[in-house]
């Protein structure tokens, strides 16, 4: 009976490492045809198999091949060869995205190796640390972060007892990764560096490709975009030389993300369009990422139809790190789209999900989305209802800053629907403090989008009290900024409202010389629309803690992942 030695086993499994993936396709089908091969190697060989396939990304095709062992299991004695299966099949599964199904196979090998205490302990190890990282990058999708972290942790640990060179460089840069999720930047820059120093030295193209991936999504999480860009332009390189397809979707979205950095949403749409293309199955943060971006271009029905692609993919797979992201953002494009029936539909599903859930996230997403509903409502009840809400979550301590605009905006556009109502001098008086206070906040955090946009406001309400010179010398001020920074879009909104007054100069000044009270300037404009197309144009600068550094851009309203 023909055996295949130890040696050449672990010779095949170096091919892997070193992305020799196609070959080893070939050798292990030549060796599966040898007569006489002793069932336990015929084994060894399909896992081997699958495992190369997976690499490749042929994802149907390493699992159809592991399903040969696994389902042979009662025949086979050899626990570390089962042990190889199960970890296999966890994997590919993972990355087609049944993530539930991953987790019971992990917890299948979790019980195979605690009746395995007499062998090899680093064979054991090897196998465990896949097991916990599969586990790992599992619940960091399903957005059980704290389980994510300590699985991470494990996974590296387990990885540093084992004898595989590929498992202690490949889970470092994912601990790499986990630690920079939890904003310890200069560690996780030192995994992925030491890491990335590591796969170099070991020259496998396989563990280089992962390695330029890795330690590109750490600078990302650390904020070195320029950095990032590079090394992962050098992991795509890698991927296609050994012809793996496996993370390129991830590649590709990182791509995408750093360059959005930049404000090169040319770029940013290009890479984010070939993630898409690669049809992995992680599609819906990616498809997520795209619509945020045609949010920000004023593109609503795309932005629309990709988060309805997103909420059907997260769905599918069961990924809630998406989920209330996706109907938070289907409500706002809805009603952007004047869809309230549609826009109520995802409401009632995002109160689901709240009332099932003690997740901040998704709890954050539902105050907003609240809000949204009752300021869209035609009952004046209901916009005291979200102002009331408003003011909770402004006394909220722990309510992030950053969103902050967005609540005050909100609180702004309640308070103009109710002078376009009433016509009451008080709330007029308010609503120009409010707009203040969000200026003031603008220009301190260098929010030259937002300001420049809260002068084309203060401009119309200028011409609510009749006072045409100040709508001018708002527009003007407004226009200077706009200029400054190359807002072409918005100089030329600007150059419409100042011809719109110029074209109605005369009605106005009739209006002053007549001292018309408020309910004739009213009708002249209507200033909660003119709120709320102003808002549908305004972008916010996200900047790094402490920093001038813009390290993102969002539009107003528009939550981030």
């Amino acid at each position: 009976m023909s055996v295949i030695s130890e040696e050449k086993l672990e010779e095949i499994q170096e091919m892997i490492f070193d992305g020799q993936l196609k070959d080893v396709v070939k050798l292990t089908e030549e060796l599966l045809k040898k007569k006489n091969l002793a069932e336990i190697d015929k084994f060894r060989m399909i896992v081997l198999q699958s495992q190369a396939y997976m690499f490749i990304n042929d994802l149907t095709k390493s699992i159809e091949i592991i399903d040969k062992v696994i389902t042979k299991f009662d025949s086979i004695s050899d626990d570390i060869l089962k042990l190889d299966a199960i970890w296999q099949k966890a994997y590919s599964l993972s990355l087609k995205g049944a993530l539930k199904e991953s987790l019971d196979y992990i917890e299948q090998g979790y019980s195979l190796i605690k009746t395995l205490k007499k062998a090899d302990t680093k064979k054991i190890s090897f196998r465990e640390a896949f097991l916990n990282y599969i586990k790992s990058m599992n619940l960091y999708f399903m957005a059980r972060f704290d389980e994510s972290i300590s699985y991470g942790e494990l996974a590296h640990k387990a990885a540093l007892n084992s004898e595989s060179e590929f498992a202690k460089i490949s889970f470092k840069a994912w601990f790499g990764f986990i630690v920079g999720i939890q904003r310890k930047y200069p560690e996780a820059d030192r995994l992925g560096d030491e890491s990335l120093a590591l796969a170099l030295k070991e020259d496998k193209k396989l563990l280089l490709g992962i390695a330029y991936y890795m330690a590109g999504t750490i600078k990302f999480i650390t904020k070195k975009y320029n950095e990032s860009i590079e090394l992962l332009l050098k992991s795509v390189e890698v991927f296609n030389e050994i012809g793996s397809r496996l993370a390129l979707e991830g590649i590709y979205n990182h791509l995408g993300n750093a360059y959005s950095k930049f404000y090169d949403f040319e770029k940013t749409v290009e890479y984010y369009e070939l993630a898409m293309n690669e049809n992995g199955p992680f599609k819906s943060g990616i498809s997520s990422n795209l619509a945020g971006i045609y949010l920000i271009t004023n593109e609503i029905e795309k932005a629309h139809e990709l988060f309805k692609l997103t909420l059907d993919h997260s769905k599918k797979i069961g990924m809630i790190l998406v989920l209330p992201y996706a109907l938070y953002n289907l409500i706002l494009t809805s009603l952007l789209l004047n869809k309230k029936d549609l826009a109520e539909k995802y409401f009632g599903e995002l109160e689901q999900l709240h009332n099932n859930s003690d997740n901040p996230h998704i709890k954050a997403r539902y105050q907003f989305a609240q809000i949204l509903m009752l300021k869209e409502s035609t009952k004046v009840q209901d916009w005291f209802k979200a102002i009331e809400l408003i003011e909770k979550l402004l006394a909220d301590e722990t309510f992030p800053e950053y969103y902050h605009y967005d609540v005050l905006y909100n609180l702004v556009e309640l308070r103009l629907k109710e002078l376009q109502l009433t016509a009451d001098k008080e709330i007029l008086a308010e609503v120009k403090k409010q707009i203040d206070k969000i200026q003031n906040y603008a220009e301190k955090d260098n929010q030259s989008y937002l300001t420049t946009n809260l002068y084309r406001l203060k401009s119309q309400l200028a011409l609510v009290e009749l006072d045409v010179e100040k709508a001018i010398e708002f527009l003007v001020t407004a226009k200077t900024i706009a200029t400054e920074r190359n807002y072409y879009l918005i100089v030329d909104n600007i150059q419409k409202d100042l011809a719109k007054i110029d074209e109605q100069k005369k009605m106005w000044i009739n209006l002053q010389d007549q001292k018309a009270p408020i309910e004739d300037a009213l009708k002249q404009i209507k200033i909660d629309n003119s709120a709320r197309e102003i808002a549908s144009e305004t972008i916010v600068e996200v900047r790094a803690e402490g920093t001038d550094e813009v390290i993102n851009y969002r539009k107003l309203f528009a939550l981030k992942l």
